[in-house]
């Protein structure tokens, strides 16, 4: 039975779905002071995602049907993702995230002096 609800993993899939969007898009031009701003906009939520990461795991084990669905929903209206996409949009920006997330702690254990 759920009980955990998705609010932090669409907090999470928005901002890697974001972030990959903000890079496509200054990459198309060139990257400018501009760009960095809306770079700078999105990476502002890292504190919240590196904070509730542990509720964020929760969430998808807990994922059911009916919030799997509020997710595609959620994530197709804010990036206008096509139907038959938006799963696959979504599965790879959860593994994105982790596997960035998993690097990060590797290397900081790797580094630790």
């Amino acid at each position: 039975m759920n009980k955990l609800g998705i609010a932090n993993l669409k907090l999470f899939v928005a901002f890697i779905l974001g972030l990959q969007q903000e890079i496509r898009e200054a990459s198309k031009d060139g990257f400018t002071f501009m760009d960095s701003l809306g770079l700078v906009d999105n990476v502002s939520q890292l504190p919240v995602l590196i904070s509730n990461a542990a509720n964020i795991h929760q969430e998808i084990v807990d994922l059911d049907e009916e919030e799997r669905a509020e997710l595609n929903f959620h994530i197709q209206e804010q990036f206008d993702i096509p139907n038959d996409q938006i799963e696959a949009a979504i599965e790879e920006s959860i593994d994105f995230g982790f596997q960035t997330w998993r690097y990060i702690s590797r290397m900081a254990r790797i580094l630790k002096k």
